[in-house]
């Protein structure tokens, strides 16, 4: 976890961020603020994610970013077959906030490019288990009528038990003909 940084929201709706998750330099640049906040009662702990600090305030990114979050939200929901791998997302910030974002259950996890920029290149037992534990994740996305948009490095969180597939702004429930 990394410090915050003078620009990191204090505040997003009843969630006080506390630390990052991303670290302030790496060789894939993550496609959302991702921070450890302590729960509203302060018992607890969650995982926010917001847009990248220049689309942030973007009125239009912000209103995508709600819409598609929202969207994410009935992922589970619609799921009829649970997905261990997918990490459901909690709560939803509302449109007009200054800052969208999401919230989801905390599990302690590092996200895969930090792995990789402090690790270096993961064993083939290691790459074979992430990718049929993904794999596994968007078969039960499709089988339910969604689909994945976003699969990249910076959307897969590995924890103690697994990988968790998020980057929900990009899930999006599939037309039907």
């Amino acid at each position: 976890m990394e410090p915050l940084r003078q620009d990191d929201p204090r505040r997003l709706g009843p969630y006080t961020p506390v630390g990052r998750l991303e670290p302030e330099t790496g060789r894939i640049s993550p496609a959302a603020r991702r921070f450890l906040a302590l729960a509203p009662d302060g018992d607890g702990a969650a995982l926010l994610v917001t847009p990248p600090a220049e689309a942030a305030h973007d009125p239009a990114h912000r209103q995508r970013f709600h819409a598609e979050a929202r969207a994410a939200q009935t992922t589970a929901a619609a799921a009829t077959a649970p997905a261990p791998w997918l990490l459901p997302v909690g709560e939803v910030g509302g449109p007009d906030a200054e800052t969208a974002w999401y919230a989801s259950p905390y599990r302690p996890a590092l996200p895969l490019p930090t792995v990789l920029d402090a690790h270096g290149p993961l064993p083939g037992r290691t790459l074979l288990a992430i990718g049929t534990a993904l794999a596994d994740a968007l078969a039960r996305l499709h089988a339910a009528g969604l689909t994945h948009a976003g699969v990249l490095p910076d959307s897969v969180l590995l924890t103690a038990d697994g990988p968790r597939l998020t980057g929900y702004g990009t899930a999006r429930i599939r037309a039907v003909p």
